[in-house]
């Protein structure tokens, strides 16, 4: 694909994470009541001429319209649960990234597990020597490093993550009222999905980890490996990647390229090069905290 600075005129992606019925930040602070999302949903149909992802990055003429795309992160079953009747009852193309946890049947992404079971944490945590204070600036701390900490095998994250799920005592997957802000889209889901005539799958990598901080080796194969996976469940090429906390580097989407990545997603450019680039493109998140007006004009600014 050509490198050419106005291919991102006038071309605007929206990110959303998760929907639920009544929008509760609590336990995630990117979650968008239903109701709130049906009525961007309808603006948007108002104030762009919404693509799918791949009709969005190749298109060349210029539009007095402006383009949208609209896209989910992680793969939560609250996609398909209350996004996927509203976004096929409106006929708006979307894509979902999604994991690879289902392979390994690991039932949650480990960020989403933290945020929930620290909620209401009353304890210092210590992880790698270090102590962090149970309030909130405490576990913002916690949380960055756990983002940034991606050993080959992840022992050490993922034996702090049960310790702490043993600790509290709380079973996230016994609480009926805590399954929207965890539980991830079943294969039959995903199948479901790749079916749709307006939803797309893509790649959201293999364990959701950062590729940029890892050894990059793996931060290859978790592309190919997570490709690979959801390549068995929908009838279709993969060919889009969201990067995990919007991390990568320009060595990896070559290579991303290389295996088929043709549709590339950041949240913010991490490069200069990046706004000449084609093959990557920037988004807006849909936040809880801000109005609709707000979220337009950040769409339209970014």
């Amino acid at each position: 694909m050509k490198w050419r600075f106005d291919i991102h005129r006038n071309k605007h992606i929206v990110m959303y994470h998760g929907i639920d019925e009544f929008g509760n930040t609590k336990y995630n602070t990117r979650y968008i009541c239903v109701k709130n999302f049906e009525e961007q949903i309808l603006l948007f149909k108002k104030k762009f001429k919404i693509q799918y992802l791949s009709d969005l990055f190749e298109e060349r003429k210029k539009s007095e319209v402006p383009l949208l795309s609209i896209t989910f992160d992680d793969g939560f079953k609250n996609n398909f649960k209350y996004a996927l009747p509203i976004l096929e009852k409106y006929k708006i193309p979307a894509t979902f990234f999604v994991t690879a946890l289902n392979e390994v049947k690991q039932p949650y992404i480990w960020v989403d597990l933290f945020d929930i079971l620290t909620a209401n944490y009353d304890k210092t945590i210590e992880f790698l020597g270090v102590k962090y204070k149970p309030d909130k600036v405490g576990r913002d701390m916690l949380r960055k490093v756990l983002i940034n900490y991606n050993e080959i095998n992840y022992r050490e994250k993922n034996y702090f993550l049960n310790t702490l799920l043993t600790e509290t005592g709380n079973s996230i997957t016994d609480r009926q009222d805590l399954k929207d802000y965890w539980e991830l889209m079943s294969d039959d889901d995903i199948q479901e999905v790749g079916n749709s005539k307006y939803v797309k799958i893509g790649s959201h990598g293999y364990w959701h980890n950062s590729l940029r901080n890892m050894p990059y080796e793996n931060a290859v194969k978790e592309l190919r490996d997570s490709k690979k996976y959801l390549e068995k469940l929908v009838p279709y090429k993969i060919d889009s990647i969201s990067y995990p906390y919007g991390r990568y580097t320009r060595k990896l989407l070559n290579d991303a390229e290389k295996l088929g990545y043709k549709y590339q997603l950041a949240v913010r450019f991490l490069y200069k090069r990046d706004k000449y680039d084609g093959r990557i493109r920037e988004r807006y998140g849909a936040e809880p905290t801000i109005s609709n007006d707000q979220l337009m004009q950040g769409i339209l600014n970014r």
